[in-house]
């Protein structure tokens, strides 16, 4: 067992390392594994393992594109609402489970949590509204890759845009608003549903991460 102590002392380092390392390597959707043995399925057991009884929450995989369905409605009939991520993508899953976290009672009784969505291609004045629904879930993803052992991607979702230094200059304002709130969340707490995932996952793949560091 360890220590408190010991316990912060890994976790300041895994942040640091990222932190370094945080423009290395290109972007991957499905986000990369430092254990191939550790899969989604491997997040859709701690999630549901944690938040099925106690939220009727449950992770499911293999959607075309992310979305959340409450229960009782047309999508989904049934008694559980459901967080529906991409694919079987590591990443996504992280990154659906961080929207849900952060979503207050009222949102996760509508459909995506009643959120706009505007496809790839947004004008400046939409991408920076886009950014500001995101910076909270993606520091939140960041820090649930970090004790999954996943590397971490920053994502403008906004491949086919403009690509002039408006355009630059909000995306690395939305990097630093996310370092930003990343250390924010490391000094002060995460919100509760995701501190009780973050330590879930902290003792699920508690080997892999005392074995690296």
């Amino acid at each position: 067992m360890k220590s408190k102590s010991q316990i912060r002392k890994a976790e300041r380092e895994m942040a640091r390392r990222h932190f370094a390392h945080y423009s290395a390597g290109p972007a991957e959707s499905q986000g990369e594994s430092i254990n191939s043995c550790y899969t989604a399925a491997d997040i859709i057991v701690i999630f549901n393992q944690t938040f099925a009884l106690s939220e009727q929450t449950l992770l499911v995989a293999g959607g075309k594109e992310p979305v959340y369905y409450p229960a009782g409605f047309e999508e989904n009939p049934g008694v559980f609402h459901k967080i529906i991520f991409t694919n079987d993508f590591v990443s996504s899953a992280l990154h659906e489970i961080a929207h849900w976290c952060i979503a207050g009672k009222r949102r996760r009784q509508l459909d995506d949590y009643g959120y706009w969505y505007v496809p790839d291609g947004r004008s400046h004045e939409q991408q920076w509204l886009f950014s500001r629904v995101e910076i909270k879930p993606q520091a939140l993803e960041w820090l649930f890759s970090e004790v999954c052992g996943v590397k971490f991607h920053l994502s403008t979702d906004n491949i086919n845009g403009s690509e002039d230094s408006t355009s630059n200059s909000l995306c690395e304002q939305f990097r630093r608003d996310v370092s930003a709130q990343t250390l924010s969340y490391q000094q002060n707490g995460l919100p509760p549903r995701a501190e009780i995932f973050r330590t879930a996952c902290l003792a699920f793949f508690g080997e892999l991460l005392w074995g690296f560091y």
